[in-house]
């Protein structure tokens, strides 16, 4: 089999006018997405005027944590000194 190339066959099935076409889109969609991460920061800005970050206050959760992880350090600290003496 033989295929012969000709520029012809490519004009007679608007190869050309598709090709043309899916570069355009392609470049489309990219210079939308460049648009969107210029304009982020902006957007971002609008966004955390409407929903402000909330600052909790749970000094009495933290001191909670920090009592049970030196109560699973401490039994983590016996059960690996029992394993070294057996």
């Amino acid at each position: 089999m033989k295929y012969l190339f000709s520029f012809e066959k490519i004009i007679d099935g608007k190869g050309v006018s598709i090709s043309v076409t899916g570069m355009l889109i392609v470049f489309m969609a990219l210079v939308t997405i460049t648009l969107f991460l210029l304009l982020l920061p902006r957007i971002l800005k609008l966004v955390n005027k409407v929903y402000p970050e909330v600052e909790e206050e749970t000094l009495n959760e933290s001191q909670e944590v920090s009592e049970d992880a030196e109560i699973v350090a401490a039994i983590g600290y016996a059960m690996l000194n029992n394993k070294a003496k057996a």
